[in-house]
């Protein structure tokens, strides 16, 4: 196995062997606790799923920020659907319009 394999295979999968870990720490945490009753396990348990739940979802939800590929359109975009006789056309704002053909 080569060096380039290596970083192909390995690498990106590396965090799965340190998550895995943290977690087994955790749930080991969790089961021994003592003194902890049921409730109080419940807590701590669904306040560690809500922060992961709001960390994966934080990168699909970026604000003030336009996703894809979309852009505002100019004059040039909206030209093949303008007649060049103004009154065969719609009136969509002060600056484009488009046929009624």
């Amino acid at each position: 196995m080569n060096v380039r394999t290596l970083k192909r295979y390995v690498l990106p999968n590396l965090h799965y062997v340190f998550l895995w870990w943290l977690f087994d720490k955790v749930g080991e945490a969790y089961r021994t606790a003592y003194g902890a009753d049921k409730l109080k396990k419940l807590i701590g348990a669904a306040a560690i799923y809500l922060t992961v739940l709001y960390k994966k979802h934080k990168k699909k939800w970026r604000k003030d920020i336009e996703y894809g590929s979309a852009r505002w359109g100019n004059k040039s975009d909206i030209a093949p659907y303008v007649d060049p006789k103004p009154d065969s056309n719609i009136i969509l704002t002060a600056m484009e319009s488009l046929t009624l053909n």
